[in-house]
């Protein structure tokens, strides 16, 4: 059952670790812009990574699919070549 927040809807596919960490992320703070989301993104995963929380291919794609969503069509261009690159990284 979906609720009428996709935010919530995102959460509830992860487990509470995870939820919690995402919740951290994302709440009480103002997404960066394109110019700001590489290093954002980079801190984000090592401060997962010093906590021992990893995301699997399938989740790292349902958050970036929900972070897509939120940005207006002008940016998810731009958006998306950061992710794909993020991606590039993290298969070193």
């Amino acid at each position: 059952m979906e609720s009428q927040n996709p935010y919530e809807d995102l959460l509830h596919q992860f487990s509470p670790e995870k939820a919690r960490f995402l919740s951290s992320i994302f709440s009480n703070r103002k997404l960066p812009n394109s110019n700001q989301l590489m290093p954002f993104l980079l801190m984000t995963m090592n401060n997962a990574k010093k906590k021992g929380i990893t995301f699997t291919s399938q989740e790292q794609t349902q958050i970036t699919e929900y972070f897509l969503e939120m940005q207006s069509p002008k940016d998810r261009d731009k958006y998306q070549q950061i992710f794909h690159l993020l991606k590039e990284i993290g298969n070193k």
